[in-house]
């Protein structure tokens, strides 16, 4: 599987590697692409895919609606690991993001939501 650049590949000997991050965060907010099928949303390099789905509104919606059948797997296997109370009635990702598991705000959890999905559930 060939990997997909979306935002500027940043060069890692730079001296200006956090302006150029930083940059790559503003392009990711602005963005206006979207990955037409799960394959090629694994496919984006992962710096890349986190980065768009944390800061682009329509890249998450976008990546979300792929991941379906993932985001029940991993609500599946989070309610399975974990004994926390705040799971309880927890059936789709709103829940997930709500109910106080990652964090007590609903930005805070949805980043570390994209931060496990990322991590846990789209890299190969």
């Amino acid at each position: 599987m060939n990997t997909i650049h979306v935002l500027p590949v940043i060069d890692p000997n730079t001296s200006n590697f956090v302006k150029a991050f930083m940059e790559n965060i503003k392009v990711a907010a602005t963005l206006d692409y979207s990955p037409d099928s799960l394959e090629t949303l694994k496919s984006i390099d992962y710096s890349d895919r986190k980065l768009l789905m944390a800061y682009n509104k329509n890249f998450y919606a976008t990546a979300i609606k792929l991941c379906d059948g993932i985001i029940d797997t991993m609500i599946r296997d989070i309610k399975r690991h974990s004994r926390r109370k705040c799971l309880k009635g927890v059936s789709n990702l709103e829940d997930l993001l709500n109910c106080g598991y990652y964090f007590d705000d609903y930005e805070s959890s949805r980043r570390e939501f994209v931060t496990v999905l990322c991590e846990d559930y789209l890299t190969d």
